[in-house]
């Protein structure tokens, strides 16, 4: 089985002038290919802390530029800004998850600030990497600050009736966009899913499930594969031995060692007696 889920970026641009007046407006972003290769990384075990680390973004930078010729905006394979500004790349002054399920970045860019045409920005890790570029085409003068308030969050793909990744893991994803570690036994982390289950339950899945309907916990087993395939999708696999009790199993779920559930999906599997059974499945990263 196979299921998705996109990844969407919303940036609020807010300019104060030196009256005190405000004024704000609302932009998608684009998501970049080497964000949603890293979020791949971080679900199938690369560690978003420590040595080796991909690491999560934490910086902002603005440009003046426009898009090359025959580009009318930001695209997922964009790897620098169009024309970034000196002075302009800086640590987010607030990195947090609200509303459950969103990454926030706040920046704020005061009058001491450069002044000019913002005309886009990038959400950048330490490293350098884009995870995300935004055109906003806004001024700003020497007597106005201007606040940036970035928010990352996942919408879980629902089109797909037999397969959902679940409210959890779209939590665990807000955490770890802001900085919340994925590496087991360090403290606060929230680790990936290794564990497959099987059950006999039947119903219509949803983000909302928190667990399989009838599991069995005799089936519940470590995955033997876990790897990222086509750059953007995680690949999870179990072999159930031939020795393994037979049965007729409607559902499976991806959990972690905890027990959490990430993945929920209807499936019509017979084991017979004697036969080894096999569970595939793939979570798939669809940015915007």
């Amino acid at each position: 089985m196979n299921n998705g889920y996109s990844l969407v970026g919303i940036v609020e641009v807010t300019v104060t002038n030196a009256d005190g007046s405000v004024e704000s407006k609302k932009v998608y972003n684009k998501i970049t290919n080497y964000a949603k290769k890293s979020l791949a990384k971080w679900l199938s075990g690369s560690p978003n802390t420590g040595t080796g680390a991909v690491l999560p973004p934490t910086v902002i930078a603005a440009g003046n530029g426009t898009p090359p010729y025959g580009v009318t905006g930001p695209l997922a394979t964009d790897t620098a800004l169009w024309s970034e500004m000196t002075g302009t790349r800086k640590s987010c002054d607030q990195i947090m998850v609200t509303q459950a399920y969103y990454a926030q970045y706040n920046l704020a860019y005061q009058m001491s600030d450069p002044e000019g045409y913002y005309n886009e920005l990038g959400l950048f890790d330490a490293n350098g990497n884009l995870w995300a570029h935004v055109a906003i085409d806004q001024y700003k003068s020497a007597s106005q600050t201007l606040t940036i308030q970035w928010m990352v969050y996942m919408i879980a793909d629902t089109s797909n009736s037999f397969a959902v990744v679940t409210n959890f893991m779209r939590t665990a994803f807000a955490s770890w966009m802001s900085g919340v570690s994925n590496v087991s036994g360090q403290v606060g982390a929230v680790p990936p899913p290794t564990r497959i289950q099987v059950g006999t339950g039947t119903g219509r899945v949803s983000s909302a499930d928190t667990a399989l309907w009838n599991p069995i916990p005799s089936l519940e087993r470590a995955c033997q594969t876990i790897q990222v395939v086509s750059s953007y999708n995680v690949l999870f696999a179990l072999t159930y031995a031939s020795i393994d009790p037979s049965g007729t199993y409607t559902e499976m779920g991806w959990v972690d060692g905890s027990g959490n559930l990430w993945f929920h999906a209807g499936i019509n599997a017979v084991k017979q007696a004697g036969y080894i059974m096999s569970i595939v499945g793939q979570v798939g990263i669809v940015g915007n």
